[in-house]
């Protein structure tokens, strides 16, 4: 069993190709993103705020994708950053998870999932 207590909390956000109803809002949290908050821009973009425990970035974008393709409504067009996406944790370093991603082939890897992911929502 994983202890989820020890991963660390990051924070993202998912742009949407529109805003969704009410209801369509409603299934996107029942699809149990209970930890991401609607918002937008002047713009009228949309998207979703993020807050994910998971052992990576790439894992905790990876499980909220895949929550939003199971729930009817908005499609996700793209994910970018706020907050830095760090690790909430004290103890964890972003200087620690820069090391970890420093290695190109493993971020060339790791976008090439999310655009997958991202064509399949």
């Amino acid at each position: 069993m994983i202890d989820r207590a020890a991963e660390p909390t990051w924070n993202f956000k998912v742009i949407l190709d529109r805003e969704p109803t009410d209801a369509e809002l409603d299934a996107i949290y029942e699809a149990g993103l209970d930890d991401c908050a609607m918002a937008g821009g002047p713009d009228g973009r949309v998207w979703l705020m993020c807050s994910r425990e998971a052992g990576s970035v790439l894992d905790a974008i990876a499980s909220v994708l895949g929550e939003l393709r199971t729930a009817e409504g908005p499609r996700a067009v793209g994910v970018d950053e706020y907050d830095d996406v760090q690790p909430m944790h004290q103890d964890i370093a972003l200087a620690d998870e820069a090391v970890k991603l420093a290695c190109e082939a493993r971020a060339a890897h790791q976008q090439a999932r999310i655009l997958l992911l991202l064509e399949a929502a």
